[in-house]
């Protein structure tokens, strides 16, 4: 069993003009994300549309990309939603198939009780012998679980971490401090990976740098997007702030030949190029825009935003922590 290393890469699902999945393509991007450096990858989460699949093209894709990388690198199946027995059910196929970790998302909706988190994730995990990290994301779930719950779930033998995107402070410092020896903590939120190493983090569930680089040289910028539901829903807010000020440095450009992050090409990932599956057209679609009442509104609010969204607060991770010290352990 490959060892679930620092960078893991949530990897998209490649789909062909169908709708079907491309497990071919999958394949050859599961190969070129672990070139770039990833020592693992998140199979069927949400950047991976899971959502869009069945059971049995998770199971195969999970089998195809294991077959693919083998021992090279961990590959960590998503298998949980807000299904308890389904959740079970593809936690013990996804082992049998050969992956080497769960990744066991909060459920989305339902919003289930601390304890009925923690019953449910413990019989998850007492299904299977395989290692899991858990993933807190409330942006998607509606809801949080508390610190004290994770640190409850993290005495579970085959607990192994968290993939934390709770984008609380304090709360992760609480997970990383009271967490047994040997229970991970990983960032999932590309912008908050320093300031979660900086207070004993062990990695992240990134989706950024090498990864965005290596998919739109090597399969094309109008190839490349966040989700086809974005053309429909749009993305999450915190990710789109931070993909807003992402971008990829000069010196990895140079050496690899990725591209500048233009405004351009951050429309096309988060949105123009979702509307190619439905086939839409955009420049029809633009065309009655401009005399939408929304729109209008929209850009009145770009020439005078109110509120305007600035950012207050401490900076740095030492200005955070005096703050906190100042307010008696109380970031507010």
């Amino acid at each position: 069993m490959a060892e679930i290393g620092r960078l893991l890469t949530a990897m998209v699902t490649p789909f062909d003009d169908d709708g079907e999945i491309n497990y071919k393509k999958a394949r050859k991007l599961a190969t070129a994300l672990i070139n770039s450096g990833s020592d693992g990858l998140v199979i069927g989460g949400t950047t991976g549309e899971s959502p869009s699949m069945s059971n049995d093209e998770k199971i195969r894709l999970f089998a195809e990309v294991k077959e693919e990388v083998g021992e090279q690198a961990a590959v960590i199946a998503g298998t949980t939603d807000n299904n308890h027995r389904n959740s079970i059910e593809l936690s013990k196929e996804a082992e049998g198939v050969g992956v080497d970790g769960l990744l066991l998302t909060v459920p989305a909706y339902n919003k289930p009780p601390m304890d009925g988190l923690y019953e449910h994730f413990k019989a998850i995990a007492a299904a299977t012998s395989l290692p899991g990290i858990l993933y807190n994301v409330p942006s998607r779930t509606s809801l949080n679980m508390d610190h004290a719950t994770t640190l409850k779930l993290a005495e579970i033998d085959n607990i192994v971490g968290v993939k934390e995107a709770s984008s609380d402070p304090v709360q992760i410092t609480q997970i990383i401090d009271g967490s047994p020896d040997g229970f991970r903590v990983w960032s999932g939120n590309d912008d908050e990976t320093f300031s979660i190493m900086c207070t004993g983090g062990y990695g992240i569930v990134s989706v950024a740098a090498h990864i965005i680089g290596k998919l739109v040289k090597h399969i094309g910028e109008k190839n490349v997007l966040y989700g086809s539901d974005c053309i429909w829903y749009g993305s999450p807010q915190d990710q789109i702030q931070a993909f807003r000020t992402f971008q990829i440095s000069d010196e990895l450009q140079e050496k690899h030949g990725y591209p500048k992050m233009t405004p351009e090409l951050r429309a096309r990932i988060f949105g123009l190029n979702a509307t190619r599956p439905y086939g839409i057209n955009v420049d029809e679609v633009l065309k009655r825009a401009r005399h939408d009442v929304i729109e209008h509104r929209r850009t009145e609010y770009r020439e005078n935003p109110d509120p305007h969204f600035l950012t207050f607060g401490p900076k740095t991770r030492r200005e955070f922590l005096a703050n906190l010290k100042a307010r008696g352990g109380s970031p507010v």
